[in-house]
């Protein structure tokens, strides 16, 4: 028979920010603390959306599952541009949501958000 995973603490970000830029392009995902090797992070982005938008419900698509390589800083553009077939333009607007997901169990934890406005 079926035994759920025992509950526990599963990491979460304490900050989490993106910036955008239309010109180099480039996308970088700013967060603390660094991703722990016991966690992945999956990583939702929101194709470029009018800036006027502030909430994003049901237009998130998984972008990545990340590890502790990926370190705070990195740009994602490449990830973007290949999954969204575009980069953006000046004054549209992004939206990302991370979840820590704990690998001996699967739990997954709290889901945290960012957007930031393509300059």
């Amino acid at each position: 028979s079926y035994v759920p995973p025992t509950p526990k603490a599963v990491q979460n970000f304490l900050s989490l920010s993106v910036t955008a830029d239309a010109t180099v392009p480039n996308k970088l995902l700013f967060f603390s603390p660094a991703i722990d090797t016991s966690f992945k992070v999956k990583l939702f982005c929101t194709a470029p959306l009018n800036a006027g938008i502030n909430r994003a419900f049901h237009q998130y698509r998984l972008l990545s599952v990340i590890d502790n390589s990926f370190l705070s800083g990195t740009n994602f553009e490449l990830m973007y541009s290949s999954r969204f077939s575009s980069s953006g333009s000046a004054g549209e607007k992004i939206f990302v949501k991370a979840q820590f997901v704990d690998l001996a169990s699967g739990l997954v934890g709290q889901t945290v958000y960012c957007s930031s406005i393509i300059v």
